[in-house]
This record gives C-alpha cells, structure tokens and sequence, in this order.
C-alpha cells in the first residue's frame, strides 16, 4: 500500500511540474463556466492585461471574461454592446503595455472585410477601430506591438490566396484609429498557411521580424518583407513539437533569452491538450523548457484553435496561461529563466578588506562574474573575475560566493557585479556600497601596472596641500608633484611618458605633516 501510494504521488508531482513549468491552476470546459463548453469551438482566445493584472479570455460573439490570475474565477464580463453583426466578434484578443486591449473578428469568407475594436479600459464601451478589406479567410491569427500613437497591429488568417497568404499590418496616428499599411505577402506549403494560426512580432516597428505558425506547418521567424529567417524542424523528437501544433507566441526575458510557448493540436494522440515551451536563443540548438498539458478528457478540436497569454513576473519568471478550444485553460509558471539570479549581494569591511558576498538561486550557462568597483558610482572598472562554482555553469541550488577586496579606496567604495553567460550576454546586479572611513588619509593605484599616466585615488577627510614624489627602484627621483585634495575621494593624474620602465615607488606626504607618509609601488610598462 505505501509503495501504491508514493507512485501515485510521484505520478501527480511529475504530472503537474515538468522541467521548469509549474501548474498554477486549471479550469476545464464544460465544468468550469457556463460559457466555456466541449463543442461550441468559441472560447478561441486570451489575453493579459498588465495593468489590471487580470487574464481576458474570449468567447467569440458572446463574451470577454475577466479572470483573476491567482485563482482563475470568473469576476466579470467587458462590455461589448455596440459591436457589429459579424457572426464571430473578437476571435482572437490582444492588450497593450498601457492596458488597451483590442479584438478581431473572424472573416471567415474568401474576401471580404475585416474589423478590429478597442476598449480604452476593462470598464470602457468597445469602438470599432479598424475596417479593411482582406482577400481570404482572416482573424485567426491576431498580433500587436507597441502602444498609444506606435501600436502595430497584425492579423492574418487560414485562408490562401493562390500563391501566398497576406498578413495584414495596420499602423495608427493617433492611437485611436488604424488604418491598412502594408501587406505582407508570404508563401504557401501546399494548402496549408504559414500564418494561420498565429503572427507574433518579435519587436516593436514596422521592421519588426515576425514569429508565425499554423496547423500543419512548422514554426517560421520572417523578416517585414515575408521571407523566412528560420524554419524549425518539426516532429517527434527532443526540443520539437509535432507538425500539427497551431500556435507559437513569442516573449523573452529582461536580458535577451528569447523563448516559444506551442500549443493547440489537433489530435490528442499528438498532444491536443498541450503546451511546450522551447528555448529558441539560440537558432541553431532549440533547447527544451518543458510540456504541460491539461488533466481534462480531450473534447475534439479539430482545427488546433486555442490561445496563449504571457505575463511577465519581473523576476525572471513568467506565467503562460493557455486556452484549448473545447478543452480548458490552464496557468503555468515557469522557473526563472533568467541565466543566473542572484538572490543576495551585501558586503562589509573589515581590517581596511571589503568582504564582498552573493549568492545565486540558480545558474543557467553561467560564466562567472566580473566584480566592478566605483569611487562615485557612476564609473565602474573590473578589479576580479570570479568564476561559477555551477557544474558548466547550471544549478538550481543556491550557490554561495565570496571576493575580499584588499585594495579598497577611502572613502564610499561602490560595486556591482557583471555576470557573464558563455554565450557573452551579461547581466548587472545591484550597486552596493562598502564605506572606508578608518583612516582619515588614503591613496591607491588605479591602473597598475602603469603606461603612459599613474593614476592615484586620494581620499581625504578635509582639504590638505600633498607633496607627491616619484622614485626609481634604485631611489633616483625621477618626478615630484604638488597638489590640492578636497575632502572625499580626488582622482589624480601623473604623466609617466617619458619615464623610464621598471620598479616605481611613489611617495605621498603631507606639506602640513598631518597624516603618516604612504609609499606605492608600482610596475611601470
């Protein structure tokens, strides 16, 4: 009975959690709301809005749920009188950073017209803000960039034209209204449309690359003018998904990781319940995040309609929530995809020795870390590297780290740490700051060895006339120099041109004997 038991339960933890996804809660059709049915193939799309740090979800033609993120309850409805008469309104649903949100309708006939509406906010009447004319079947696929005055809208659809598939771009002066200014045209595989299920731009502009997919097409990156920058392999094995998956939205983190999140087949035996999110950084090695797929019977969904919204935690996770038409909609959190967090970064001195410490919660393709120091915290200089204690650079315990700093400045000392991927992208942490105020009176080298200048830094607690003087190995003076310090940290400069290599010892005295003399050594190049 207990071997029975922790089956079962390693069974559901492995269910729920896979890789970095984490089920956050499920909601399925037919059970959940009185809306969302196994076979009116309506509830086709979502939305986050991340000003009301609410999810929109769409049933088309009927109505816009607002649903609590934390929990998935139902707590209210958009208002949607005053829309058209088209059979199905705001197929697909898309919102601003600034919380506009926008929803196309599906025109599902070979040519006609399209239409877009807006609500200003979740209490606001919805305006119809966009009317064009279309060539085939459009609003399966809705995209958006940009806000106010700079929104770019995208739609596109399963129809085909004879050759090619249009995706239509829609471009506003005044944030209110949009009108059509440029069609993309893209090629065909056979019968089936690149674009037929989802059009994502990766930036914002009219230049902007776009991330496409259909149904029984593969994942495609196009530039503006339609033509493919990489085309993934699909099927079966490690780091794909199968042909028939119908959707891919596009979101990256803070720090350039650039990720997929798949969903929406057509057949359950495929995967008709799931969502897989890939690691597509780098091209080249699409690498695995993890699936996750809804606990409910599959109900048919033929056509692969669903949805995927992402919100952006601000720590490095986020929050995918996907709708299955006929199915159910589900909130998943990833781990952090950030390649290394740094969860604490403090240091203290100690002996005139900055004791420097962090930790990391986890490591993802981690180099190390260049320690930077600051005298005003303005201009950092790397003084160490510290390389990651991760096995190759990927953990997801916490790691501990120390540096001492044993040439500490006077005064106020600033770092920051620069942690490096193997990849050569990097990250900053924080700015800490370490006070040395022990001794009234310090100096230090800042470049050493030195070239062409000696670089000083002084710190004094008050104004003092220095007397500074510059020696070979063999004590032949060979500069001597008067300055003025100010209280706090003085950055001075010595030209060192014309002096000859080796050994200097560098003097620094006080014309008023109010401080103990200090001696630098220096290697000058």
């Amino acid at each position: 009975m207990k071997k029975s038991l922790l089956s079962i339960i390693l069974l559901i933890s492995t269910y729920c959690t896979n890789a970095q996804l984490t089920t956050l809660w499920e909601k399925s059709a037919g059970n959940s709301y009185s809306w969302f049915t196994t076979s009116s193939s309506n509830t086709t799309g979502c939305a986050y809005n991340p000003i009301t740090n609410k999810l929109l979800l769409a049933d088309r033609n009927n109505l816009i749920a607002i649903i609590n993120v934390t929990t998935g309850n139902s707590e209210g409805t958009l208002l949607t009188t005053g829309v058209g008469t088209e059979i199905f309104k705001w197929n697909k649903i898309r919102v601003t950073s600034d919380g506009i949100i926008y929803g196309i309708s599906l025109q599902t006939t070979s040519g006609g017209t399209c239409k877009i509406y807006r609500w200003e906010n979740q209490l606001a009447a919805p305006t119809l803000c966009a009317t064009f004319t279309v060539t085939e079947r459009c609003g399966d696929a809705f995209g958006l960039s940009g806000s106010g005055n700079n929104t770019i809208l995208y739609a596109s659809g399963n129809g085909i034209t004879s050759s090619s598939v249009n995706i239509y771009v829609l471009t506003t002066t005044n944030g209110l209204d949009f009108n059509l200014t440029n069609t993309v045209n893209i090629p065909i595989t056979g019968t089936n449309a690149w674009a037929g299920r989802s059009v994502d731009p990766v930036t914002t502009g009219t230049t902007s690359d776009l991330w496409i997919r259909s149904q029984n097409t593969n994942t495609r990156r196009i530039n503006s003018a339609g033509v493919a920058q990489y085309t993934s392999t699909d099927g079966a094995a490690a780091n794909q998904v199968a042909t028939n998956y119908s959707n891919a939205r596009y979101f990256q983190t803070s720090n350039g990781k650039k990720y997929l999140a798949l969903m929406g087949t057509s057949s359950d035996a495929t995967g008709g319940r799931k969502l897989r999110v890939l690691n597509v950084t780098n091209e080249a090695a699409i690498a695995d995040v993890g699936t996750v797929e809804l606990t409910s019977t599959y109900s048919t969904n033929t056509s692969g309609i669903g949805d995927v919204a992402i919100k952006d935690n601000g720590d490095g996770t986020f929050v995918l929530f996907y709708v299955i038409t006929n199915n159910g909609v589900m909130a998943v959190q990833t781990n952090n995809l950030m390649p290394v967090s740094i969860g604490l970064f403090k240091g203290e001195m100690s002996n005139g020795i900055a004791q420097l410490n962090w930790t990391t919660a986890t490591e993802i393709n981690n180099k190390g870390f260049y320690v930077e120091r600051s005298s005003n915290g303005l201009n950092f200089s790397p003084i160490a590297f510290v390389s990651s204690k991760a096995n190759n650079g990927n953990s997801s315990n916490q790691v501990d780290y120390l540096f001492a700093d044993n040439k500490t400045l006077g005064g106020k000392n600033y770092y920051r740490l620069q942690q490096m991927d193997n990849d050569g992208k990097f990250n900053y942490s924080k700015t800490i700051i370490v006070n040395n105020i022990k001794n009234d009176f310090t100096a230090s080298l800042i470049n050493n060895p030195t070239k062409d200048k000696i670089q000083l830094n002084v710190y004094s607690n008050a104004s003092k006339k220095i007397q500074i003087t510059v020696h070979d190995h063999a004590g032949k003076l060979l500069m001597a120099q008067q300055a003025l310090v100010n209280n706090g940290n003085n950055l001075i400069s010595l030209n060192a041109a014309s002096i000859s290599k080796g050994i200097l010892l560098i003097n620094i005295a006080s014309l008023d004997q109010s401080f103990t003399p200090i001696t630098l050594k220096a290697i000058h190049q």
